[in-house]
Formats: C-alpha cells, sequence, structure tokens
C-alpha cells in the first residue's frame, strides 16, 4: 500500500515558457487593454492555442511588472482618490452643501530634491454663504 503525503498530492504546475512569438501578441494586446476580462482572457487563449489560466496569469504578471516600471505618482493617488471616494456633506454655519476640491500646486526647491517634484496640496472648500466657510485641506 503506498501513502502520499499531503504535500506530494499538492506539487506546484512546472513554469510555462511562452513562445517569442505569442509573448509579442499578447504585449501588443497589452498595450490595447491591460485589463481584459475573463470572456476576452478566453477569447485570447482560444486564438493563441493557450491554457485560459497561462494568459491570465500572464496579464496579471504584466500588470504587477508595469507598475514597477512606471510607479504611480503622488498625484495619481491624489487623483485616482478623489475620483472613487464619493463626495462628503458639509455642514458649514447650520447649512448643509456638497465641497469643491481646488487642487494648489507647490513646487520644491532644487536645494530639497535633485529632480523638479510638483507636491500638491488639496484643499476642500464648503461654500454655502458669504459668512466663515469651512475648509479641510489635505497636504501630501
Amino acid at each position: 500500500m503506498h501513502c502520499k503525503s499531503a504535500a506530494a498530492s499538492r506539487r506546484r504546475k512546472k513554469r510555462t515558457s511562452i513562445d517569442t512569438i505569442i509573448r509579442v501578441e499578447l504585449e501588443r494586446r497589452f498595450n490595447l487593454n491591460s485589463k481584459p476580462t475573463s470572456e476576452e482572457i478566453t477569447m485570447v487563449a482560444d486564438e493563441l492555442q493557450m491554457e485560459k489560466e497561462v494568459v491570465r496569469v500572464w496579464y496579471c504578471n504584466r500588470r504587477q511588472k508595469e507598475k514597477r516600471i512606471n510607479p504611480p505618482s503622488a498625484m495619481t493617488h491624489i487623483v485616482q482618490y478623489y475620483a472613487t471616494t464619493p463626495p462628503i456633506t458639509a455642514v458649514a454655519n447650520g447649512k448643509t452643501g456638497t465641497p469643491t476640491i481646488q487642487q494648489v500646486a507647490l513646487h520644491t526647491s532644487a536645494a530639497e530634491t535633485s529632480q523638479n517634484i510638483l507636491a500638491t496640496e488639496t484643499v476642500v472648500t464648503a461654500s454655502m454663504s458669504p459668512e466663515p466657510t469651512l475648509e479641510m485641506t489635505v497636504a501630501t
């Protein structure tokens, strides 16, 4: 009677090597659409005669490589945050309103850094009347 251990039954799949021609085609498609749907991945896999899981993992790995090559800037994080965060409702002088977002750019001096960095300060202002307004500042 032969008994397999749990570790032996869960062996990893061997590393898949992708031909240069197919890799070039995957890169071309990635440049057109870096986040294909499950259906699009299935179509690509069928057209290139590959396993769907191999294509899916290739896209995941390629997106990670893109992040390493071109890391997002601080400004990108701010824009993404405000693009995905629902507007807040502020109360000023007993009145409710939706604040406006103003971007104020601040340049750092060359002595502070060797590169020309653009820092951003976001000012959220709730303005409902000519009376004093509520201001919240988020500095990066």
